[in-house]
This record gives structure tokens, sequence and C-alpha cells, in this order.
């Protein structure tokens, strides 16, 4: 027994302090759980009760800049529909409007408060689903919106809607996805591959001898390919969700 543990003995016996068992701890903890649980089916959320939850605590300002990506990306494709190197280039700007995401998506990480979230009764995954949720019926409205307007005021085909914004758009997502489940969980580093991703997008759409080599059976494979994999990233987001040390099940 330590110096320490002595003290700690004699000071108890002194004050007639009760001693607390491991066991008697163990009950207690059990025993609140079962409290709090018996607590929340008292008062059940539906998942969408959850998911609008979790949706107010998300900053829109990042939409209202999404939203402002897309009217400049439609300017721009309205002012130049002649110019097929700049209407290529154009869809670069898909790029940032996935990067507008990343604030948002790191913003537990950023601020440390993953502990408090898997402290809740829902889990850190279903946090993470439901905020996935939001963004992705967001985007869905806005990106709808977008092609709504283009194709009645632009002179664009379904088929360049698909290669020159969806793949970009689909890359984008999957880099950030991916980094956001890795042990590199930095959104400085998402934005810098996002950002190398998009030049190197600039650089084959640019380049008229790569572009033209690159035939339509190439580019239906990438865009299956990215769809794929954006899904696949999306549930690896999910299945990682719990497995950082700040993201352990307390209640779960």
């Amino acid at each position: 027994m330590t110096r320490l543990e002595e003290q700690i003995r004699i000071w108890r016996e002194q004050e007639h302090l009760p001693v607390v068992r491991e066991t008697q701890i163990q009950h207690t903890v059990e025993r609140a759980k079962q409290a709090f649980y018996e607590r929340e089916r008292a008062q059940p959320c539906t998942y969408l009760s959850f998911v609008l939850l979790q949706a107010r605590f998300m900053r829109k300002s990042w939409w209202v800049a999404q939203l402002a990506v897309l009217a400049a990306l439609w300017f721009g494709l309205y002012t130049m529909q002649d110019a097929d190197f700049l209407r290529r280039g154009s869809g670069v700007l898909i790029s940032t409007f996935v990067i507008l995401m990343v604030p948002e998506l790191w913003k537990n990480v950023r601020t440390q408060s993953t502990e408090v979230e898997s402290a809740s009764y829902f889990t850190l995954r279903q946090v993470y689903a439901a905020r996935l949720t939001v963004f992705a019926t967001v985007d869905l409205l806005l990106l709808s919106l977008f092609l709504a307007v283009t194709t009645m005021t632009v002179s664009l085909t379904l088929w360049d809607i698909l290669i020159q914004f969806v793949i970009p758009f689909h890359v984008t997502c999957c880099i950030c996805l991916r980094v956001l489940c890795s042990r590199l969980c930095s959104e400085y580093f998402a934005v810098a591959l996002s950002l190398f991703w998009s030049a190197v997008w600039m650089w084959i759409v640019m380049n008229e001898t790569i572009y033209t080599m690159i035939s339509k059976p190439i580019w239906i494979a990438l865009l299956v390919i990215s769809a794929v994999y954006l899904v696949y990233a999306v549930r690896r987001v999910l299945q990682s969700a719990n497995q950082s040390w700040e993201g352990n099940l307390i209640w779960n």
C-alpha cells in the first residue's frame, strides 16, 4: 500500500466514512442507465423529429454560400455558351459546392464534442446519419433547382451535365467523406485534397488532347465507379462513427 492510500485509509477511519466497493459502483451505474432509458422511452422521438432537431443546430449560412456558388456557375454557363473550354472549366466550381459542407461535417471533431454526443441517447452514428440526410436533402433541392433553371436557359445536354458536373461532384464528395472517417481526420486535409482534385480535373478538361482521347464508355465507367464509391464512402462514415476513441459509446 502506498503512502497516499494509507493516508486515505486513516482519514476514512477518522471520518467514519463507508467503504465503497466497485460492485456497488457498477450496480449504481447500471441502475442509472436503466432509469435513463426508461425516461427516454417514455418520451419517444421519431427519426424525422431527430433529423429536424439536428437541422436546427446546423449553420444555414453554408447553404446560402452553396446557392451562391450555383448562381455563379449558372451565370458563367449562361454568358459563355459558345466557349467550350470555359464551360468545361466552370465544372470545377462544383467542387467548391462540396467543400462548403466540410466545416459543418467536421464541427463536432473541431469542437471536440464527440464525447458529449456519445453520452447522449442517440449514437454518434445516428447523429452523422441525420446530418448526412439533412445535407443530402438540401443539396438535392439546390441541385434540382440549378439543373431545372440551367436546362431551360442554357443549351446544355444531359450528357454534358453528367460529365462536367456529376463526376467531379461525386469524386469531391468521396474525398471529403473518406478523410472524415480516416485517421487523418482533418478538414484542412480534406479541403487540400479537394482543391488538388479540382486542379487535376481542370487539367483534364482543358487539355483538348486528353479530353478527346477519353471515349464515351470510359466516361460512363467513371460515372458509375464514382457513384458506387460514394455509396461506399457514406457507409464507411456511418460504420466508423463510433470507432474513434472520442466516439466510444457510453449509453448504447
